[in-house]
């Protein structure tokens, strides 16, 4: 008893030693996997890693001389989740630079002209809706005015007609690029006379400023007017004989079919002003314009624009037209024209319906002869009709066109003139 008492007071003395020794072996590997762990946390703090404390930290980049990224688990991680993310920024700004790419792009071509001549050149029909011309015949204009557009001042205001130096000495035009090419500015003037439409509209479809439409109309239809005006040609004898109709060959040498024409324009403000151009027949302002053709049909001659109180026969006393007759001639117009005894002098023969005057109607001759002549007049008619094709010469016109509107009429009557042959031979 007293053996086994010892063996176990024995075991109790001896069983402290190892139970210490083992308890403090198992809390030296405690303390030395804490320690280890605390080293590389404290690795990471020493270097200044503070994105190892949070997701958003762990998004700071990390050196490349940085030691611990070969030994530290959690920096190889953190390192690992920058170079992701680093490509998903470089992908994203990639995207990005595209996308501004395209947005400049698009700003670039919003600025660009939106109607441009290279996108109806091709086509005949387009080119008669906005010009009432054919492209081959656009390009013969543009010949035609090609040469004076490098020294071509543009109209702005009252200076524009001092000469400038560049103009009298041949040098090469100063200042900067014009907004348009030639060709399109051409095209812009062409599609006010054709359609008629309004500078602010001309100005939203070029991409360009009111003022800019202003000046390059107020520029290129004097130019134009000036360049053109000889192809209302006012022919001898000679040539009309080259081709006479035949619904003109029972009026010996017939020289030119007369007529007059109004345009609406924009009531003045001042009444006597409105009161020089109000007209009675149309009952309201109108500028009026008196027109000779061809028994060809093409325009010889045109007056300037006068008040639409103007009578026919004062319009044409003041136009001058008489001076273009030989003796022998044959003038066909209609009953308001009686301008014999402007006509006597020269030895003019004047056509004409004749007048119902107190009787209650026309005998049987002179039915004949009415009809006689207006079957041959009826041509000037078509003329005009023609010329109105171009929808400014219908009206209204703009008080601040005033200035510009004989040009406008002499621009076209020549572009009539280039259109196909109205009048046939068999008529």
């Amino acid at each position: 008893m007293e053996r086994v008492q010892k063996q176990k007071k024995g075991t109790r003395q001896d069983d402290p030693e190892p139970y210490n020794d083992l308890g403090r072996r198992d809390n030296t590997e405690n303390i030395s996997e804490h320690a280890s762990t605390e080293s590389e946390q404290s690795c990471c703090y020493s270097n200044d890693h503070s994105y190892a404390a949070s997701k958003e930290e762990a998004q700071s980049p990390v050196p490349d001389s940085c030691e611990c990224v070969k030994t530290c688990k959690l920096c190889k991680r953190a390192y690992k989740d920058l170079q992701h993310r680093n490509q998903e920024l470089e992908t994203e700004v990639k995207e990005l630079k595209e996308e501004l790419k395209t947005v400049k792009e698009s700003a670039k071509n919003s600025k660009q002209v939106r109607y441009d001549i290279e996108q109806i050149k091709d086509s005949d029909t387009k080119m008669s809706l906005h010009t009432g011309l054919t492209y081959a015949i656009f390009m013969w204009v543009f010949n035609i005015v090609a040469s004076k557009l490098p020294n071509l001042q543009y109209h702005k205001g009252s200076s524009s007609a001092t000469p400038k130096s560049y103009q009298t000495t041949n040098k090469q035009k100063p200042g900067p690029k014009r907004f348009l090419t030639p060709q399109n500015e051409l095209l812009m003037v062409l599609m006010k006379l054709r359609q008629n439409f309004v500078e602010d509209f001309l100005a939203h479809l070029f991409c360009c400023s009111t003022t800019l439409v202003s000046q390059i109309l107020s520029t290129w239809l004097p130019l134009l007017a000036l360049e053109l005006s000889p192809l209302i040609y006012w022919p001898t004898q000679h040539e009309l004989k080259l081709y006479y109709p035949d619904c003109f060959k029972k009026y010996k040498n017939v020289r030119a079919i007369i007529d007059c024409t109004e345009i609406e324009v924009q009531r003045p403000s001042l009444a006597k002003a409105n009161g020089q151009i109000f007209s009675n027949y149309k009952n309201r302002p109108t500028l009026k314009v008196f027109i000779a053709c061809t028994p060809a049909g093409t325009v010889s001659f045109v007056s300037k624009s006068a008040g639409g109180k103007m009578s026919d026969k004062e319009i044409v006393s003041r136009s001058n037209l008489v001076e273009g007759f030989d003796f022998g001639d044959t003038l066909l117009a209609d009953r308001g024209f009686n301008i014999q005894d402007l006509l006597l002098d020269k030895g003019v023969t004047l056509v004409i319906p004749p007048f119902l005057k107190k009787k209650n109607q026309f005998a049987e001759s002179e039915n004949r002869r009415t009809k006689s002549v207006a079957n041959a007049r009826i041509h000037i008619e078509r003329v005009i009709g023609r010329i109105k094709h171009f929808k400014v010469m219908k009206g209204p016109i703009p008080l601040n066109m005033r200035d510009l509107f004989d040009n406008v009429v002499i621009v076209v009557c020549a572009l009539t003139n280039l259109q196909p042959k109205i009048v046939p031979l068999k008529c």
